[in-house]
């Protein structure tokens, strides 16, 4: 997916003020988010979050790896 800002207030412009132009994620697609989520927090793996998240839009389900890594 390529992204673009839409206004100098979107969070993608924030981002790339912050951070530089260039690449934002990575996504990996796998059979069974639960697990593999689980799988992570067991091995302690850092997320942005504490649960898998919905995107309201398109209905996505993801989590997010936290950017130390």
């Amino acid at each position: 997916v390529i992204n673009q800002p839409l206004n100098e207030y979107s969070f993608l412009t924030k981002y790339i003020e912050k951070y530089g132009e260039g690449i934002h994620h990575i996504a990996y697609s796998v059979d069974n988010l639960e697990e593999e989520f689980q799988k992570g927090v067991i091995n302690g793996i850092n997320f942005t979050s504490s649960r898998i998240v919905l995107d309201p839009i398109n209905q996505l389900r993801q989590v997010f790896i936290d950017k130390s890594y």
